[in-house]
């Protein structure tokens, strides 16, 4: 058995030599806590180093780091004459030091595909874009980092009814990045809830959102069109809601904007 983020090895009931999984636990933990990388784009283990001396496996390893693409390696003994222990530190919100590169990585599921971003740390990364936008550094690449505006367009219990259900401005330009989304507690059911999100008047969408009967997120359903994804700051925007189910209309509506300030 092991742990359920790092998979550090878990001391059994009546374990012989309990010490040895006990002892192997104590170290991953060190090197996952300290979080830092001696080199990440080593495929196989170095001639030599430190009692303790950790890498993050790149992709394809051999020899004694096959099959552990992706995890933190942490040398036991000087030149790991006693083998390698192997912790998985690429888990949602990780963050790492490369000691080589002079910079902080964090990693991120949300990502597509899933990896890595990179942060300047006053090493040898100087350019950054400087357009007003928050980027994090992915591998070779900046990328924008995303954020979320969540709006509740109703209470949790009421049935919703059509019509605009809520009138807000934007704190500031936002950038749209993929599908706005809905959900609700309740999920309507006979037909769908299909929401409708305009700034300044005007939808933001070709076709408009909908989140199907008998479900409770957008997610499921075929997906919208964006046709503004720009939005502009204090641009005022509404939530309307042109349907609701036909047996029942469905409940605690909430629409969530994904992307980046710009």
């Amino acid at each position: 058995m092991t742990t359920p983020i790092y998979e550090l090895p878990d001391w059994a009931a009546a374990q012989a030599t309990p010490w040895n999984n006990h002892n192997a636990s104590l170290r991953m933990l060190e090197a996952a806590v300290r979080g830092l990388v001696l080199d990440r784009d080593l495929t196989a283990p170095p001639g030599s180093c430190a009692d303790g001396a950790t890498y993050l496996v790149d992709a394809t390893a051999t020899g004694a780091w096959a099959g552990h693409d992706g995890e933190m390696a942490v040398a036991v003994g000087a030149n790991a004459v006693n083998g390698w222990l192997f912790v998985a530190v690429a888990t949602e919100g990780a963050i790492l030091f490369v000691d080589d590169e002079d910079l902080r990585i964090e990693y991120r599921s949300d990502l597509s595909p899933a990896g890595w971003l990179e942060f300047d740390t006053g090493g040898g990364i100087s350019d950054a874009p400087s357009d007003g936008v928050t980027y994090g550094r992915k591998n070779a690449a900046w990328v924008p980092l995303l954020e979320s505006i969540i709006i509740a367009a109703s209470d949790e219990t009421t049935d919703i009814t059509t019509g605009t259900k809520v009138t807000f401005r934007m704190p500031y330009a936002f950038t749209l990045v993929g599908l706005p989304r809905a959900s609700v507690t309740t999920a309507p059911t006979g037909s769908a809830i299909i929401v409708d999100i305009n700034e300044e008047g005007a939808s933001i969408f070709s076709t408009l959102l909908t989140i199907d009967a008998g479900e409770e997120t957008s997610t499921t359903a075929t997906p919208a069109v964006v046709s503004d994804t720009v939005l502009a700051d204090d641009a005022k925007m509404t939530v309307d809601i042109d349907q609701v189910g036909s047996t029942i209309p469905g409940a605690g509506l909430k629409v969530t904007l994904i992307g980046y300030r710009s």
